[in-house]
């Protein structure tokens, strides 16, 4: 997954084109012909996506990115883009009612 993030936001390479594709699998050591063969199957993991998809959608699930930090007394959720300063303030809660 970071090999296919280095594509995306570092080189700013289209993230469903094969040439990325190619190139993020086998940055992440995946050997060449089983990649090419995995996108060359358009239906290859199309249900299992499709699945998931539905489970997270019945979870309530509807925002990207969709975060949920495990408090010790409570869940936080941060849905959808957010500064750094709405991360750094949950991450200080969680360690204040940790201790």
């Amino acid at each position: 997954m970071l090999a296919l993030y280095s594509q995306y936001f570092e080189n700013e390479k289209h993230p469903s084109s094969n040439e990325t594709l190619l190139k993020a699998a086998a940055d992440a050591g995946i050997s060449e012909a089983d990649a090419k063969a995995f996108i060359d199957d358009r239906n290859e993991g199309v249900m299992d996506t499709k699945l998931a998809l539905q489970e997270q959608k019945g979870n309530g699930i509807d925002a990207v990115p969709y975060i949920i930090v495990e408090g010790k007394r409570r869940d936080f959720t941060l849905e959808g883009a957010k500064e750094i300063e709405e991360y750094e303030k949950v991450l200080h809660q969680v360690v204040k009612e940790s201790t």
